[in-house]
């Protein structure tokens, strides 16, 4: 998974500048600049925003500022600690989900796993979750 977050706070720490300072030069709110440089707010930040703190930036320090020095963007592995069962039911697909239910759920009782796959039947659409608009998609 990617993530982008802010390194605005040490790029003003090791510039000797004033969140105010910043404030004024980019023409930004204080609270809207606070919440950048608390790394709170990297998902809402619009180009023009970012292009005024670069501009601003670039004037106070008498230096080139790239986006490179104020975001990080990092890749977050998918957990490694991730457990057998849950990856087998992860790489399933919908057409061996059957097999897999069956090879997984051995020790369960034949009727109990029939019950399992009646309900899946009756769920219907398949749903899956949108890690970026955070809402689900499909049918609850």
């Amino acid at each position: 998974m990617t993530q982008v977050t802010w390194k605005l706070k040490p790029y003003l720490e090791q510039n000797a500048i004033t969140p105010h300072k910043l404030a004024i030069e980019a023409g930004i709110s204080p609270p809207n600049l606070y919440t950048l440089i608390r790394g709170e707010g990297a998902k809402n930040v619009s180009r023009a925003t970012l292009a005024k703190l670069i501009g601003a930036l670039t004037r106070l320090t008498g230096q080139p500022v790239t986006p490179n020095d104020l975001l990080e963007v990092t890749e977050k592995p998918v957990s490694e600690e991730m457990d057998l069962q849950t990856k087998n039911w992860l790489d399933a697909s919908a057409a061996n989900a059957l097999e897999t239910l069956q090879a997984l759920e051995q020790d369960q009782p034949p009727e109990e796993v029939a019950a399992w796959l009646e309900a899946f039947h009756k769920a219907g659409t398949p749903v899956k979750f949108n890690q970026k608009t955070r809402r689900f998609k499909g049918q609850l």
